[in-house]
């Protein structure tokens, strides 16, 4: 190991853990997440990446509690909301998720990743007559991807 953590800063961890991350390795890095937060538990960054690698490990609802805890350090971050509406979409909670994304939007408009996952949303809860101003918006985008997503569920 070549990181020392003895005496090592919250953000060091949370930067560790970070790198971890990119190297495939969950396990680490959701240990270093932890012992970051546990330094200082106001590190919403560090907060929503363990959400994230919570996700990513299939612990939706892990992710939600991390999530919740970011927004509540950083109410103004629209990709905590975002990922929040995963894990809840995740965990069955189609409202939930729908709010959510509502607040990512509300503090992102050119989130065109939640606009698509709210038009989504909308749909599966049989309210296509919602969807279509997510729709036309996310068609938009940049990204290719969601942008093919978008205009296939627009025809």
């Amino acid at each position: 190991m070549l990181f020392r953590s003895d005496g090592a800063s919250a953000d060091s961890h949370a930067a560790y853990a970070s790198a971890l991350v990119s190297m495939g390795s969950l396990a680490a890095a959701r240990a270093q997440y932890e012992e970051a937060l546990r330094l200082n538990a106001a590190l919403p960054e560090a907060r929503a990446n363990l959400g994230s690698l919570l996700l990513q490990s299939g612990d939706a609802a892990g992710a939600v509690r991390e999530y919740r805890l970011a927004i509540a350090a950083h109410p103004e971050d629209a990709t905590t909301y975002y990922n929040l509406a995963l894990a809840l979409a995740k965990l069955g909670s189609p409202a939930d998720a729908e709010a959510s994304l509502r607040s990512a939007i509300e503090r992102a408009p050119e989130l065109f990743e939640a606009h698509l996952m709210l038009a989504q949303v909308l749909l599966a809860r049989h309210r296509a007559d919602l969807a279509g101003p997510y729709l036309r918006k996310a068609a938009e985008s940049p990204d290719p991807r969601i942008r093919k997503a978008a205009q296939d569920l627009l025809r």
